[in-house]
């Protein structure tokens, strides 16, 4: 913001083209290109605490909706491979943790997929194209989409 408007209202980070090239092009804000730490770094490496615990969360929020006051048609129970599948409450006669693979498992509730492998993703964002150092642009960019999970 250069000047100050209120505290509500921002510059756009970035402002497309509207000439109808479809080239991707626009203006990008002056934040965007000053460097994302002082000093400057050549990478940021980065992860969430809330993909670490989501799964469990998901699980916790959708453990009952399986009762009769919930509808039935939104629960879908299935296997999970051998990377996914919990471990066990109790160990097995083998000595083995891991729960038995008839075991069908919550993999989809009230129209969301049970997020899997979410655990432990980190990304390191490094800087662009003739840039020496990652700058407000380089890490916004990289790190948005892992945040909105897509």
């Amino acid at each position: 913001m250069r000047t100050a408007r209120s505290v509500e209202e921002f510059d756009p980070f970035f402002i497309p083209d509207t000439s109808g090239s479809g080239s991707g092009s626009g203006t990008w804000h002056e934040i965007s290109s000053l460097p994302v730490t002082d000093p400057k770094v050549s990478s940021v490496e980065a992860s969430l605490r809330d993909l670490d615990q989501w799964e469990s969360d998901w699980l916790a929020w959708h453990r009952d909706h399986t009762a009769p006051e919930f509808h039935a048609e939104y629960v879908a129970y299935g296997d999970l491979s051998d990377e996914d599948r919990p471990y066990a409450d109790e160990p097995k006669e083998d000595g083995s943790w891991e729960e038995d693979s008839d075991t069908e498992f919550l993999i989809r509730c009230c129209g969301d997929d049970r997020p899997l492998r979410k655990r432990g993703l980190k990304i390191k964002v490094i800087p662009s194209a003739g840039n020496d150092y990652v700058t407000v642009r380089d890490y916004v960019s990289e790190s948005q989409p892992y945040i909105r999970g897509s």
